[in-house]
């Protein structure tokens, strides 16, 4: 499953090299789509056959929405992640919340 790493108290699997979560779905198209991964097609296709595999993966974007996010600042980082960006740009009208680095 490398470079995957499953992180079953989120419900999902994290690319070490990205440091990303990335839907089961979507794991042989961002193998693929970097050459950070320098992965085969036959390989892509093994490891998204093993997280597939994986069950109470989290499968599409509205249950992420659901995902409890540690909202605590005394709660370490989680390591496999990525640290979130501080330079984006946040929309200017209300309610709007949507925020593109």
């Amino acid at each position: 499953m490398d470079p995957f790493v499953h992180l079953a108290v989120f419900k999902v699997v994290v690319c070490s090299v990205c440091q990303y979560a990335v839907l089961p779905s979507q794991i042989s198209h961002h193998l693929s789509g970097s050459n950070s991964h320098n992965i085969t097609k036959e390989a892509r296709e093994r490891i998204s056959k093993e997280v597939n595999q994986i069950e109470g993966l989290i499968l599409c974007r509205a249950e992420l929405d659901k995902l409890p996010i540690p909202v605590s600042p005394t709660q370490p980082p989680i390591p496999e992640l990525r640290r979130p960006r501080t330079d984006g740009k946040g929309c200017p009208f209300a309610p709007c919340r949507y925020i593109s680095c």
